[in-house]
């Protein structure tokens, strides 16, 4: 079927090429009339903390709307002084005019309520009446030392409203401070998804991929016309795809990481697939085929190699599913669409335009290159990588040995693999947001820049109101992102025990907003009013968060619509273990044992935040990564199987995946979480490995791995079935197919290389770890150990029990040269190892 489709579309190219062009024009036009856009929204489903998710999105909109903070800091005297409140309060002014801008707190304001609160004096005295510190419910929007003030901004609802160009905006509108010498920087999760301009190499790191791959393909195509056609028809499904993806973000919340990643994805396996196929076409025409042979033969072998290492890729994508959260779903989802049309584009437009140039595909040949006519098997024979699979099969054992060692020793740091998800304290050094962040944790304590939001049920029972599309709630941001709270007091009882003390409207947490609308949003239903039975519990459950080890405040926000919302401040920062222990520490121990035979079940309080949701997005990874991995390796299993009617095979592939995978992500340990080498690639401190990159890269590289496999496995097959004797079949397999592999992995290794300095931490480790992974299985796996392990076994190879190859339904990799042969016969007579199934049998 893929020789006829190959043929026709050669025959009919400029039907075929007329046919993309519309479609690209189709779904170009769709994409601008859709206006989609990305939106970084993290929930997880069933967790405790989309739970409380959305009750907020339900009962108090503006704790879920999208949010910034404003730090000010004056290096000479205080923020109070006249000249520096002033410039302040001018600039608080202006940026509440920057469009889609809400709400502004005003610091100062905050902090003279609390001051006429206690009478002018410290914050540290208690609460009348109790042995509770005041700022340990009510924390000042002002240092200590005066030296900084936190204002915190609230935009619409909506954050696809909020323009890209908000933050030089929120920048401009500071004019005042900086005027005089208050300098000002901006955090939070708007901040971090529009002020993602790279800067240096990064910002030109595709181009320098692409270029790189230009000269990769020049080499190993050997004409400016052989470098182009791979080039043009990968950049062209990636335009195809990008489009594509524009209209899905109109309908689905697809984060902004997605369509980055899988770019990257897209480039490299475009190129990748379009230089297998060329490949091959040019080594048909120099057998003597005619250009419509030749285009047939080359989409029925390496095409159909191709076509089944997509597949591949694709089922690895999409089963991110099994991770059971839709943000990691859909980056799956992304990538596996950017390689579908990449397939599609390789087995159809690529043979028209190969049909187009017929024979010029050598056109602009470099000098000392050969022409196709002259890339004879003899000449394969006399190749390097001919001589080097002579060596390894002469050397097996050997070469396996080594080969063993040197992965496992490059996994072993896997084994100290600490997952977590990256905040502003990861943030590009001289970053605005990496510099309000390392401000804040200095004036108000690391727990103030995550701080956990408690929301309790006071009746209507469970709340499940879906989130509507396109709004950001607390945490639901792209990684990175930190979410002030923006939690203004309602009188309510504050004190856990001792007399009821009444907390004025004022009162909030650092830079939050100051009034209780402000605090629940416009939009939040009427209020109900607890009962005195849940006043009690209330208390009870406040009393025993402010004696919690690790907690440093409990701030009552108030109640909104049907529930009350508390503010806990950790005094560790988001991404410390700790905080993580204290999340676990809160729903399994405190919060049960504090509400157990009171008014309110412990099941109707949940804990939320941004903190808690990357905290439960980890533990979510954790619990079902080896279900997908194991969902993985027995889907390929199977299709291997199918394909190649062998049991060593598939084995063999899944164990060799695993090995340059777990190398790969070993390597990631020892770079970025223990420093080995960091500072190379931009990355001056050590940083835990983003819950998302291992699942992300296990699902592209065992695709990609896969693509070699099948590559090399085929040619190994049809040598095979041509001569049945197994070291010539591996020694000439890899000598037709090693020089292609090494192209097709340089390129790869360019195009993410270089996203390793890319600014945004999950990018930069993906890049790097996917250039680690296919470095190490272009050579120590596929050059190496493969052949090495298929010598050792030999023909056992190919067994494959006759009851299992007749349950099994057959999957051709078409082109073989071997049908037609006496049954159990090879080429040359030989016969089959015992049990196996002949070739002629296998289609």
């Amino acid at each position: 079927m893929l020789d006829r489709l190959g043929r026709g579309a050669a025959r009919h190219h400029w039907w075929v090429i007329g046919a993309w062009l519309v479609i690209a024009v189709l779904v170009g036009v769709a994409a601008k009339a859709s206006g989609g856009t990305t939106r970084d929204s993290f929930s997880i489903p069933g967790a405790p903390s989309d739970e409380a998710l959305q009750l907020f999105m339900e009962n108090a909109p503006a704790l879920a709307a999208p949010g910034a903070v404003a730090v000010f800091h004056t290096p000479d005297g205080k923020v109070t002084d006249p000249a520096n409140q002033a410039a302040i309060e001018a600039s608080l002014a202006n940026l509440a005019k920057v469009p889609t801008v809400s709400s502004v707190s005003n610091p100062f304001q905050v902090n003279a309520a609390l001051l006429a609160m206690d009478h002018g004096q410290p914050l540290s005295d208690p609460v009348p009446g109790t042995d509770i510190p005041l700022d340990r419910l009510l924390a000042s929007p002002i240092s200590d030392d005066g030296a900084y003030a936190m204002a915190n901004l609230v935009f619409t609802e909506d954050f696809d409203a909020i323009p890209k160009d908000v933050v030089p905006r929120m920048q401009q509108a500071v004019t005042p401070a900086a005027q005089a010498k208050v300098s000002t920087a901006f955090g939070g999760e708007v901040v971090d998804a529009l002020n993602t301009d790279d800067t240096g190499i990064s910002a030109h790191a595709d181009l320098i991929g692409l270029a790189l791959a230009v000269i990769i393909l020049l080499v190993a195509l050997g004409s400016v016309t052989g470098m182009a056609v791979p080039l043009v028809n990968a950049l062209f499904s990636l335009l195809v795809s990008s489009m594509a993806v524009v209209i899905l973000e109109s309908r689905f919340e697809i984060g902004s990481i997605a369509p980055v990643i899988a770019t990257t994805i897209g480039l490299g396996v475009g190129i990748d697939y379009s230089l297998f196929i060329v490949s091959r076409y040019r080594q048909n025409l120099g057998q003597g085929m005619t250009v419509q042979e030749a285009v047939g033969n080359a989409i029925a072998t390496s095409g159909s190699s191709v076509l089944f290492a997509a597949i591949t890729v694709c089922i690895a994508l999409v089963g991110l599913f099994v991770i059971g959260i839709p943000y990691i779903t859909w980056l799956g989802v992304v990538a596996a669409l950017y390689v579908a049309v990449t397939v599609c584009s390789a087995l159809t437009l690529l043979p028209a335009v190969l049909g187009l140039l017929g024979r010029r595909i050598d056109a602009l040949r470099l000098p000392w290159h050969k022409p196709a006519e002259e890339e004879t098997d003899e000449a394969m024979r006399a190749s390097f990588s001919a001589r080097w699979a002579g060596a390894i099969a002469r050397r097996p054992a050997i070469f396996t040995v080594v080969s063993l060692v040197v992965l496992l020793g490059l996994a072993y740091p896997l084994l100290r693999i600490d997952l977590g998800m990256p905040d502003d304290a990861t943030a590009p050094a001289g970053s605005t947001q990496r510099i309000a962040f390392d401000q804040q944790t200095e004036a108000f304590g690391p727990g103030s820049t995550g701080p956990l939001l408690l929301v309790v049920q006071l009746a209507g029972g469970g709340s499940t109101a879906p989130a509507s599309s396109g709004t950001t709630g607390p945490g639901t941001t792209a990684p990175g992102a930190t979410t002030p709270t923006t939690a203004a007091a309602t009188p309510t009882t504050a004190a856990a025990g001792g007399p009821t003390t009444s907390v004025p409207t004022s009162a909030s947490t650092p830079g939050t907003a100051t009034n209780a609308s402000a605090a629940c949003g416009s939009g939040s239903p009427t209020a109900v009013t607890p009962t005195q039975p849940q006043e009690q519990a209330l208390l009870a459950l406040g009393g025993a968060l402010l004696n919690t080890p690790g907690v440093t405040r409990v701030t009552p926000v108030g109640v909104c619509g049907e529930v009350f919302v508390l503010a806990v401040t950790p005094s560790t920062g988001p991404s410390e273990g700790a905080t993580k222990d204290l999340v676990n520490t809160l729903r399994a121990t405190v919060i049960p044992k504090a509400l157990n035979g009171t008014a309110i079940a412990p099941t109707s309080v949940f804990v939320g935040g941004q903190t808690a949701i990357l905290i439960d997005l980890v533990a979510q990874v954790q619990a079902r990564i080896l279900w997908f991995i194991g969902l993985v390796l027995l889907l390929a299993f199977t299709l291997l199987m199918m394909v190649f009617r062998s049991l060593y095979v598939p084995l063999n592939a899944a164990i060799m995946n695993l090995l340059s995978i777990g190398a790969a992500l070993g390597l990631l340990v020892a770079v970025f979480q223990l420093g080995w080498g960091a500072s190379l690639i931009g990355v001056n401190q050590r940083i835990a490995i983003v819950a998302v990159v291992p699942v992300m890269m296990f699902a592209v590289l065992f695709g990609l791995s896969m693509d070699y496999e099948v590559f090399l496995l085929s040619r190994i097959r049809e040598e095979y079935d041509r001569s049945g004797d197994s070291r010539e079949a591996v020694v000439a397999g890899l000598g037709h197919t090693a020089r292609v592999i090494t192209a097709a992995a340089l390129i790869m290794i360019s195009v993410f290389g270089f996203s390793a300095v890319n600014p945004a931490e999950a990018v930069k480790m993906i890049g790097f770890g996917m250039a680690a992974a296919v470095l190490i299985d272009a050579t120590i796996v596929r050059m190496m150990l493969v052949p090495a392990s298929m010598e050792l076994v030999g023909k056992a190879c190919w067994w494959f029990p006759s009851w299992l190859d007749r349950l099994l339904p057959r999957i051709s990799l078409e082109g073989g040269e071997g049908e037609g042969r006496g049954e159990g016969e090879g080429r040359d007579g030989s016969a089959a190892p015992d049990g196996a199934t002949p070739a002629a049998d296998r289609g």
